[in-house]
């Protein structure tokens, strides 16, 4: 599963890899970013969380590298 959220207060987008993810999950995930992000628009943190994550599909890093790419348009300037 992958959970995306944003934390308004701290300009925080947060993805959360939980279990086993898959590629599909993957491509599911990418149109729900530009819903999360932060109102005001650039200049904000993203915080990926892999704690949880059992595997991650290595057909995934193709989303993952789509994440990045819509993040970086829109201004992500920290990623933790």
């Amino acid at each position: 599963m992958i959970k995306l959220s944003c934390d308004q207060e701290h300009n925080t987008v947060i993805i959360e890899f939980i279990g086993e993810v898959d590629a599909a999950q993957g491509e599911r995930y990418l149109p729900d970013i530009p819903k999360v992000l932060p109102k005001h628009g650039k200049g904000f943190t993203l915080l990926v969380d892999l704690s949880s994550a059992e595997s991650l599909d290595p057909k995934i890093y193709k989303s993952i590298a789509k994440a990045m790419d819509l993040l970086n348009a829109q201004g992500v300037t920290k990623i933790i």
